[in-house]
């Protein structure tokens, strides 16, 4: 039998200065969800499990006081993608999640290239490539706001001192 399927790729970003268009941003996870006419879902989310100390200087705490522990925040944000029940087998719940996150806000979903070759046949064939492409996207997580780089001063040539007790040992020599 013939099936159809779905699936879809969301980054999960964080920008503090919405003014800026260069301003960075912090790249929180990823969401790669798919799911089979036949009702099999497959789901998995990469995360950061929290942000460097820059990086929470950057963030407004008091708008999203979420990121203190984002760990806990992005474990939520995964029980909520899973537990959405759209009441359409193929209509999927991180859609329904991303929507709720628009681009005008600082923490937002957006949609990615989920670059998967489902299987037509059996959903389970599908599973390892999609766990592939998830853990592939690691090194994008990496933290964007690094502490300056420190130019220290040049070392100076310091003029070797005569040494009393080497002297003496010498003379007595």
């Amino acid at each position: 039998m013939m099936l159809t399927h779905t699936n879809a790729l969301w980054r999960i970003d964080y920008q503090g200065d919405l003014t800026k268009a260069k301003a960075d941003t912090l790249p929180l996870g990823f969401v790669l969800e798919a799911r089979w006419s036949s009702e099999v879902c497959w789901l998995g989310m990469l995360f950061r499990r929290r942000l460097s100390p820059l990086e929470m200087d950057y963030v407004n705490l008091e708008t999203w006081p979420e990121m203190r522990d984002l760990e806990s925040f992005m474990k939520g944000l995964f029980d909520r993608v899973w537990s959405t029940n759209t009441g359409d087998p193929l209509k999927l719940g991180s859609d329904e999640i991303a929507s709720e996150y628009s681009v005008q806000s600082s923490l937002h979903f957006a949609a990615d290239k989920a670059s998967v070759t489902l299987s037509d046949v059996d959903p389970e064939k599908s599973f390892e490539e999609l766990y592939r492409r998830l853990i592939g996207l690691h090194s994008r997580l990496l933290p964007v706001v690094k502490a300056p780089v420190v130019q220290l001063a040049p070392k100076q040539k310091v003029a070797p001192a005569a040494r009393a007790d080497v002297e003496q040992f010498l003379r007595a020599a």
